[in-house]
């Protein structure tokens, strides 16, 4: 049911906009539905899409890092702790003595 704000508001888009009646358009709730679901498929489907080939690779420093431990005999479960430990606030200094050359005893 219109209330009077309802009633002004359609007196007075009569009265600017002559054709204002064609511009109606009546659509099937069902349509509605159907385009906010295609809408809704087509906005996860771009989301998730892929950004680029696979992993990532993984900068030349740390890859040669990596192979200079295993050179010195440096298990897996061991490079992947030192390198987790790499990535932490503060092990700067460490990271660069590795690099250096400056391992520390196993």
């Amino acid at each position: 049911m219109l209330d009077d704000i309802h009633r002004a508001f359609w007196v007075a888009l009569r009265n600017s906009w002559a054709g204002w009646a064609n511009r109606l358009i009546i659509v099937d709730p069902d349509t509605v539905v159907r385009w906010n679901r295609q809408r809704f498929r087509r906005h996860w489907t771009r989301i998730s899409q892929r950004r680029g080939p696979g992993r990532p690779r993984t900068d030349q420093e740390i890859r040669e890092l990596i192979r200079l431990m295993a050179r010195d005999g440096w298990g897996a479960p061991q490079v992947h702790g030192e390198l987790i430990l790499a990535t932490l606030p503060g092990a700067g200094r460490w990271r660069e003595q590795a690099i250096v050359g400056q391992w520390r005893d196993r």
